[in-house]
């Protein structure tokens, strides 16, 4: 599991790493890599690829721009559907606003409420559940040129050279679709 923070006051962005280690030990989570940032531009830099392993807890205000963490938040749901996204803010009022930017977010966690550690924990009770119940389906994700594509290897017919550009490959699905992906076919089969 790979956790994004994005906090611009360290003492806030420290405290949510100790509960983080905490609920991990709690939970029995195996693995999970804490990722903190303090500004946009380096949260956007180091966007993993498309998981729903990618939790990702943002604050609303980042250096005075009062809504820089939702705007985060819509790039984020562009860049990968199957990430959660958690507001932790002392910006309560944007809970309505939130909806308009569809983030889709799971939870909106008030700062000056004292329950921040048992509201995240029950965040990632239902995260690790949410992770089980997916079906046992193979994906690959693959780079295409509007971002990542996740696609189920059963809905895979194949793949063949692009004949207009060498460095991509052109899949075929089983419904009938041909989607340009950004990959040699050596590429792939690494």
């Amino acid at each position: 599991m790979n956790v994004f923070i994005l906090e611009d006051k360290w003492i806030e962005q420290r405290y949510l790493e100790q509960t983080l280690r905490k609920i991990q030990t709690e939970l029995k989570i195996s693995e999970m890599n804490i990722l903190p940032f303090t500004d946009v531009d380096s949260l956007m830099d180091k966007l993993p690829e498309p998981s729903i392993d990618n939790v990702f807890l943002l604050d609303i205000q980042i250096a005075g721009n009062k809504k820089a963490g939702l705007q985060v938040s819509q790039q984020i749901r562009q860049h990968d559907a199957f990430a959660t996204i958690i507001f932790i803010t002392v910006h309560d009022e944007f809970l309505p606003t939130t909806y308009k930017f569809k983030s889709e977010a799971l939870d909106f966690i008030a700062k000056d409420h004292d329950n921040i550690a048992d509201k995240l924990k029950d965040d990632f009770v239902f995260i690790i559940k949410k992770q089980h119940q997916q079906q046992p389906v193979q994906w690959l994700t693959l780079k295409t040129s509007a971002g990542y594509l996740k696609e189920d290897l059963g809905n895979i017919y194949y793949f063949e050279p692009n004949p207009n550009n060498s460095h991509q490959s052109l899949l075929h699905t089983t419904d009938s679709q041909i989607l340009t992906i950004n990959a040699t076919l050596n590429e792939l089969e690494k």
